[in-house]
Order: structure tokens, then C-alpha cells, then sequence
């Protein structure tokens, strides 16, 4: 089965209308380029990717963390944010 027949047939199983049509056509193909340009100079380059921010302290710096991470990630994520 292809990439597209998979998301056709997941689609379809969520009940989302049209998603046939709307993956088999060009719609959003401009908006998704331009999503992936800034998500590559943000130093995007693969998914999960994660952004984390202390809302407590505006000039403190944004921590990130591309790819699947494990709990003790997260942990850490959160004490450095804390401690900023």
C-alpha cells in the first residue's frame, strides 16, 4: 500500500470528507512549502519536534528537542525552564 492510499484509508476511517480528492489535488501545496521553509530555518528537520518556553519569564530562551525524546528528556526540559 502507498504512502497516499494510507492516508486516504485513515481518512476515510476518521470520517474526514473529501480527503481524496483534497490529498490527490495541488490545494495548500504553496502554503505547505512555505511552512516547511520556516520550519527549516527554525532548525526544523524532523517530527516530533517540540518548543518549550517558560511563560513566567519573557526573555528566557525557548528549549527544543527534535525526534522522539524519553521521559527523562521532558524532566529535564522542564527544570531548565524553571531555573531560567
Amino acid at each position: 500500500m502507498s504512502e497516499l492510499e494510507t492516508l486516504i484509508k485513515i481518512a476515510a476511517e476518521l470520517g474526514i470528507p473529501n480527503a481524496e480528492t483534497y490529498l490527490t489535488s495541488e490545494e495548500d501545496i504553496v502554503l505547505v512549502q512555505k511552512q516547511a521553509r520556516e520550519a527549516s530555518g527554525m532548525g526544523i528537520s524532523g517530527v516530533p519536534f517540540f518548543v518549550a518556553y517558560n511563560s513566567a519569564d519573557d526573555s528566557s530562551e525557548p528549549v527544543t528537542m527534535s525526534g522522539a525524546q524519553p521521559p527523562k528528556a521532558f524532566v529535564q526540559c522542564i527544570r531548565q525552564l524553571a531555573t531560567a
